[in-house]
């Protein structure tokens, strides 16, 4: 009988416990982004690069290798590489880039792409 009492007064504490933790990862707040794992240069952070800093044509190909008005092409890791120590304040911080005159292409980094950016320079920014 008190080894009945002991393995259902085990079971009560167990369930409790598992309630507890169940509600309270309910309760957390939803990220913007759902970023999972290593962030890839090449499948995540070039397609944020093309898309904010060297788009094919007009104001938005400030990065471009040809014909880019801003020092630093960043079509690949080298060139980003060589840029890098800017990434964190002008990006990150200041989100002074994509600059206001981008008139034909997007002026304000999207939230995700921005996690997506600090996610990967605290990866140790890699040619991956």
């Amino acid at each position: 009988m008190i080894m009945k009492r002991v393995h259902f007064s085990l079971f009560v504490l167990l369930f409790i416990g598992l309630f507890f933790a169940c509600t309270n990862d309910q309760a957390l707040e939803p990220t913007p982004c759902d970023i999972y794992g290593e962030v890839s240069f090449k499948d995540d952070i070039q397609p944020v690069l093309a898309t904010y800093c060297y788009f094919p044509s007009g104001t938005q190909a400030c990065h471009a290798a040809q014909g880019g008005t801003a020092p630093g092409a960043f079509e690949d890791y080298t060139g980003v590489k060589a840029k890098l120590d800017l990434f964190p304040k002008r990006v990150l911080e200041e989100k002074s880039m994509p600059p206001q005159y981008s008139s034909d292409g997007p002026i304000q980094m999207e939230p995700c792409d921005l996690e997506l950016l600090k996610i990967w320079i605290e990866q140790g920014a890699q040619d991956n």
